[in-house]
């Protein structure tokens, strides 16, 4: 997989069929490694703004990115569009993680915030204030409940709880 510019990001999606990167210039691109298409890479979309993060989903052909601008959007791979706009942050946005059934997104950032959002509708289910901004997120699947984590600017990391 490759792109212009420089490299950013890099993910691998939907059972691993999917090479993506992210460059400098906020474009999305993918190749098929399941079709031997390594060498043929697609242009998949453009994120709006300063792209820090991306989320590949592994049971669907979904990538999430977020960044400078306070939005997530999801893009469809085969399709190459956009697909849902995820609004509620104000601020950058630090860190995505999905869980493993791509049921729910996790965000966190600058504006302090921790968000989980319900992926196939782009709701936000729940709004979590940290006492710093949030540099990273993740889930945890090990139990019937999922749980998550957040990692902040100062230092600290928690456990929020669980959905």
């Amino acid at each position: 997989v490759s792109a212009p510019g420089a490299v950013q990001q890099l993910q691998f999606g939907y059972h691993a069929q999917w090479g993506l990167v992210a460059n400098a210039h906020n474009e999305i691109y993918a190749c098929d490694l399941y079709q031997g298409y390594a060498q043929t890479n697609f242009l998949v979309g453009v994120f709006p703004g300063k792209l820090r993060n991306l989320c590949a989903s592994v049971t669907k052909p979904l990538v999430f990115a977020a960044g400078d601008n306070d939005d997530i959007f999801s893009y469809d791979i085969v399709k190459r569009t956009p697909t849902t706009r995820f609004q509620g942050h104000r601020g950058t946005i630090y860190s995505l993680d999905l869980t493993w059934d791509s049921r729910y997104l996790l965000s966190g950032g600058s504006d302090q915030t921790v968000r989980v959002w319900e992926v196939a509708s782009g709701k936000l289910l729940a709004t979590f204030t940290a006492p710093a901004p949030v540099r990273a997120v993740a889930f945890t699947d090990f139990t019937e409940k999922v749980w998550f984590m957040i990692g902040l600017e100062n230092g600290q990391i928690l456990w929020l709880g669980k959905l």
